[in-house]
C-alpha cells in the first residue's frame, strides 16, 4: 500500500541574487515526512548555500520555501 507522505520543506524556484549576482536560479526540491535526503554536487555547485536558504539564514531572491505547509520565505 503506497500511502502519501505530507512534505515536510519544500523549494519552489528558488533564486538568490544578492547585488544582481546570481548564485542559486529557479531551485526545486521537496522532503517528505519519513525521507532521508541527500544533497550532492561538486564543489561550488550551492549545496551550502541552497541548505541556508532553506534554513533561513539567507533570504531567497525569489521563488518560495515552504515548512509544514507555510510559507516561510521572507521569516528570518
Amino acid at each position: 500500500m503506497n500511502v502519501a507522505r505530507p512534505v515536510l520543506v519544500a523549494a519552489h524556484g528558488v533564486s538568490l541574487a544578492p547585488g544582481g549576482t546570481p548564485i542559486l536560479e529557479r531551485v526545486d526540491i521537496a522532503v517528505h515526512a519519513g525521507e532521508l535526503v541527500s544533497l550532492i554536487g561538486p564543489n561550488g555547485s550551492g549545496k551550502t548555500t541552497t541548505l541556508n536558504v532553506l534554513s533561513g539564514l539567507y533570504t531567497a531572491t525569489s521563488g518560495k520555501v515552504i515548512l509544514d505547509g507555510r510559507d516561510i520565505t521572507r521569516l528570518p
